[in-house]
């Protein structure tokens, strides 16, 4: 089969090249697929839809337990 390095070559991300703009200006449309090419910001997005669905279940939990926890703090306090 062969080495697989050989056969799947990774692209280094620092080398990339846009098609060359004979005018020697960076073209708008270069520009923008640098910004789609880039995926900085896709896993700060990733972390608030985690936080998002972690900040529901939250208050989902605490609303379904809310009954539960003020009658067993009445009960402690009656106790006493």
């Amino acid at each position: 089969m062969g080495d697989p390095a050989r056969r799947a070559p990774r692209r280094n991300r620092e080398q990339q090249v846009f098609p060359f703009d004979p005018f020697g200006e960076v073209s708008p449309i270069n520009e923008f697929l640098a910004d789609v090419r880039d995926e900085a910001g896709q896993t700060m997005a990733e972390y608030a839809v985690v936080l998002g669905v972690i900040t529901i279940a939250v208050v989902v939990t605490l609303g379904l337990l809310s009954t539960a926890i003020k009658n067993t703090l009445n009960n402690v306090i009656s106790s006493l």
